[in-house]
């Protein structure tokens, strides 16, 4: 078998794995319906995985990998611009994660790799190190607002990335199940957060 096509075996697992999970939910999926949805054996699940919850680990890899990207080439250097602005940066990381083609495949495909996480000592140190990568991100956007003088350097970052962030997950919940509120409202609250 020709490597391109162990590839793309192994992505065609993920690509499904992902869909079902985020339909039937991690543990309703058994490797028996994913294996079924790819047109392969079980057999052929064990030669690309050991366990079911090593796609999970792939499944964050991917999505995580989709994002930094984007962080690389478009928020990053966003931060270092004479036109920064915190708010700014802050509504624009809200727009974009809210706006994602699967945003509410993802959410519900989180939200059971935190329930995992919970048994899982790799995916719990996994999920724990793309936390951390946000809470870095963020504490670089609330200094270069400090050092521009959008923010008191007072201020307490701790504090205001743990709201940010718990009112992103909220909102992405919110929006997976019902509307939540709109960029607007969504500015609003920033604004309010970042004024303490």
């Amino acid at each position: 078998m020709a490597a391109g096509s162990v590839e793309g075996t192994k992505e065609r697992i993920l690509d499904a794995a992902y869909k079902l999970f985020a339909e039937h939910g991690y543990e309703h999926t058994p490797i028996s319906l994913i294996m079924k949805t790819v047109g392969r054996s079980k057999g052929t699940f064990y030669s690309h995985y050991q366990r079911k919850e090593d796609i999970a680990l792939d499944i964050i890899d991917k999505q995580v990998y989709r994002n930094y990207g984007f962080i690389e080439k478009v928020v990053e250097p966003y931060i270092y611009q004479k036109d920064y602005h915190v708010l700014d940066f802050f509504t624009g990381y809200f727009t974009i994660g809210l706006h994602l083609e699967d945003r509410k495949e993802w959410t519900l495909v989180f939200n059971d790799l935190i329930r995992l996480s919970i048994k899982d000592e790799v995916i719990r140190e996994k999920l724990s190190l793309v936390h951390n990568g946000w809470i870095y991100l963020f504490n670089r956007a609330i200094s270069r607002g400090i050092e521009l003088k959008q923010l008191s350097e007072d201020i307490d970052r701790e504090a205001i990335i743990k709201v940010i962030l718990s009112l992103y997950k909220g909102i992405q919940l919110e929006r997976t199940y019902g509307n939540g509120p709109d960029i607007e409202q969504i500015r609003y609250i920033l604004e309010r957060i970042l004024r303490q």
